[in-house]
């Protein structure tokens, strides 16, 4: 399996577990929050690593800054990336969980599956974006390294990590997406008429009811559908300030259209970036997290399935052949039965005029 394929499983995986226990249960959104900063954590720091790198080539290496810039991983560094990590975990749930209800599941699943193994096999690997950094980037501002003694990022730094394929990766996937979108908000501009004034109860109607272990998930997506609405009643508000009536002008439809569009680029990006992050950590880590438990899982569970196998073939067996054998006598049958059909009428119409020969006679 190639390994843009297996991030693209991971992530949207991931995204299926997100959205099916955000907003449900509490507990849940709070293992899966945790889930998220531990994947998103790796990357957010090398990352930052790799931004220290690119601000260490405009300062002077005699300076002060650049002596803390030059530091190995600092706590502070750790603190501030595990800051980020909480602050992209809570925005990739609950975006998450918005885009699943207002579009469901399974669309948002297909779409997010595709984008993300396109991005990541032929996006991030696409040899012109190797060659633009070989040509304006230097080589320890490609890549960051963590380790306590290699902090000049370097060619040994991973290729998931790069400057260019993180942005490349997010800013396609966050302008793909919100033009997908952005259709089911043109749908509610022909269906519903938003605007300042009833937005909030457009957004009530949409929420999520409070339960017995919701009371603190529900808020975030429920702010998440305010502000949904808000954009919908914005845009038909810009219209009408431009005078532009949407039963009387076909230019209504294209112009809320690219109004979403601008609107949903920038409420994507909470979703684009901590996705792409989390497939660069899903894949890194799920090596160590996912395949060899289930190898080891495999090797154990092996000879219990050759063994249960083996006493059900004896039973099993028969009954596949009799199947295969009643399948190939009705075939057989279904084959012989217009020929036979046809000799027996060709056989009485023969002794049919034999019959009336010997009359004759």
């Amino acid at each position: 399996m190639s390994q843009a394929l297996k991030s693209s499983i991971y992530a949207t995986t991931f995204f299926v577990l997100s959205v099916l226990s955000f907003g449900v249960n509490d507990w849940f959104s709070l293992l899966m929050l945790v889930a998220s900063i531990v994947f998103l954590y790796p990357t957010i720091l090398v990352g930052q690593m790799t931004l220290r790198n690119v601000a260490k080539t405009a300062i002077q290496k005699d300076s002060a800054l650049y002596a803390f810039l030059n530091q190995p991983k600092t706590v502070a560094q750790q603190l501030f990336s595990i800051a980020m990590a909480i602050v992209l975990g809570i925005s990739f749930l609950t975006v998450s969980k918005g885009i699943e209800m207002n579009h469901g599941l399974l669309p948002v699943v297909v779409i997010i599956f595709f984008l993300a193994w396109w991005i990541s096999g032929r996006l991030v690997a696409h040899p012109d974006l190797a060659l633009l950094e070989q040509q304006h980037l230097q080589k320890k501002a490609l890549y960051a390294s963590v380790r306590e003694g290699g902090i000049d990022g370097s060619e040994s730094g991973s290729p998931d990590v790069s400057f260019l394929s993180l942005f490349a990766a997010i800013l396609v996937l966050n302008l793909l997406f919100a033009l997908l979108l952005s259709a089911k908000d043109l749908f509610t501009f022909f269906v519903a008429d938003v605007t300042f004034a009833n937005f909030r109860s457009y957004a009530l109607e949409r929420g999520i009811e409070a339960g017995a272990f919701n009371s603190i998930s529900r808020v975030f997506i429920n702010v998440y559908v305010i502000f949904d609405s808000f954009k919908i009643a914005a845009a038909n508000e810009i219209l009408l300030a431009l005078g532009i009536d949407k039963s009387g002008s076909h230019s209504a439809y294209y112009l809320f259209y690219l109004l979403v569009l601008a609107f949903n680029i920038l409420k994507l990006l909470a979703f684009s970036v901590p996705l792409v992050f989390l497939q660069r950590g899903l894949l890194v880590r799920g090596a160590s997290l996912f395949e060899a438990p289930a190898k080891r899982l495999g090797r154990i569970l092996l000879p219990y399935i050759k063994a249960l196998a083996d006493r059900i073939k004896p039973v099993v067996h028969p009954l596949v052949l009799g199947i295969k054998g009643w399948f190939k006598e009705g075939h057989r049958d279904d084959a012989d039965g217009p020929t036979n059909a046809a000799g027996s009428k060709f056989d009485s119409e023969k002794k049919g005029s034999k019959g009336k020969h010997e009359e004759k006679q």
